[in-house]
């Protein structure tokens, strides 16, 4: 995986937008960066090339600015120290269900130097060993209890006695969603001062998919979005159109997206933004 200056996947990138540029910048957590497949496969970037494609010229940069872990309160630090710098004429914002959780622990973070690195991880071959040893739990972990990768069942199995159950039918305490819903506040403050357009999107998990229990979750982030004039974008019934959510999810190695399911994204992206009247609302030629 290659990292740029910026601290994101993605290529080098100039703060200054290019003159006859227009930018797209999308944050968002794992599914976003693009986890576990490769960087020409993740949604933002086939939605570049997408949007070039046929020009003589490049015109469209498209920023991935997705990192694992991150969620929302993590968006709206970036986006207000660090995303704006890009002068993005669309900025889109993926959602998946744990942005809903997580607090802005920086404050505790410890400013003490970290220790010192241990002798014997500064030979190569035990490094090599020990890296070989991680993928093969990694690739094979379901089989030593993380069942909730076995299969859709399994994991559906999983969420429904935890958290992210209550989470998606809509029974989580009713400051989670009030904290969710002020984050996005947040965040179209930042983008109508930068005169950036917004665009949410929702990335659902496997389990969403033909389970009507939990898609209660995805209303409530659709009329948060309305509430506020957003535009939204719920992924869930494209994903579900696309036929085997194997085929689309990388069960049993993974839950993220395949290149598949990448696809389905970009090119409903795509079609969005290429829509007739996006031309005016965005002032794109």
């Amino acid at each position: 995986i290659y990292i740029n200056t910026h601290h994101l996947r993605d290529i080098e990138r100039n703060w200054r937008k290019p003159k006859g540029i227009k930018r797209i910048l999308g944050i968002g957590d794992s599914f976003t960066f693009g986890y576990k497949v490769p960087v020409d496969q993740c949604f933002l970037k086939i939605l570049e090339t997408l949007l070039n494609k046929d020009k003589e010229k490049k015109e469209w940069d498209v920023i991935n600015a997705g990192v694992p872990g991150y969620n929302m309160w993590q968006y709206v630090v970036y986006l207000k120290n660090y995303g704006y710098r890009y002068n993005p004429d669309l900025t889109i914002v993926s959602i998946y269900l744990d942005d809903f959780y997580g607090e802005n622990v920086s404050a505790g973070f410890s400013t003490r130097p970290k220790n010192r690195i241990s002798i014997h991880k500064k030979i190569r071959l035990f490094n090599f060993l020990n890296n070989l040893y991680e993928k093969l739990i990694y690739k094979y972990r379901y089989l030593i209890g993380v069942r909730w990768l076995k299969s859709v069942k399994e994991r559906r199995e999983y969420f429904a006695t935890s958290k992210y159950g209550k989470l998606l039918e809509a029974k989580e305490a009713k400051d989670i969603y009030v904290k969710f819903a002020y984050r996005i506040d947040k965040i179209k403050k930042i983008c109508d001062s930068i005169n950036s357009k917004l665009l949410i999107i929702y990335i659902p998990d496997a389990v969403q998919l033909n389970f009507p229990p939990f898609k209660k979750l995805n209303n409530i982030v659709a009329t948060i979005c309305k509430k506020k004039s957003i535009p939204f974008i719920d992924m869930t019934s494209f994903l579900e159109d696309s036929g085997n959510i194997k085929e689309i999810y990388l069960f049993p190695y993974d839950a993220h997206l395949s290149y598949k399911g990448h696809k389905i994204i970009a090119d409903i992206l795509f079609n969005y933004i290429k829509r007739p009247d996006m031309k005016n609302i965005m002032n794109f030629n």
